[in-house]
């Protein structure tokens, strides 16, 4: 079964991830990180959306985002995917409390 869901679709928010999100005055405490080979132009960043871009020495991306949810994770890798990056690691981050900073 293909996906109907096309790049640049609009699609609905679902009621039920709105419920499982964290509240406004909860602080994400954790970020992901999306590593890939080959740099990206300063264009992409559109595309990934809420993703900050940045170019690392040797050719690597490393994309990330502190306030990312799992459909948000799962976006930026399909997006990764249907542009034929190339996939070097995902990890979650662990951020310092505010309070403790």
């Amino acid at each position: 079964m293909t996906n109907p869901i096309r790049p640049g679709s609009i699609v609905a928010p679902n009621p039920d991830l709105a419920a499982a999100a964290p509240s406004k005055t909860q602080e994400a405490r954790f970020a992901y990180e999306i590593r890939i080979r080959d740099h990206l132009e300063t264009y992409w960043h559109r595309w990934f959306e809420g993703w900050q871009i940045d170019n690392l020495e040797g050719g690597e991306v490393l994309l990330t985002c502190a306030n990312a949810d799992q459909p948000a994770l799962h976006g930026a890798l399909i997006k990764v995917r249907d542009l034929n990056l190339t996939l070097l690691a995902v990890r979650r981050v662990d951020l310092p409390d505010a309070a403790s900073v």
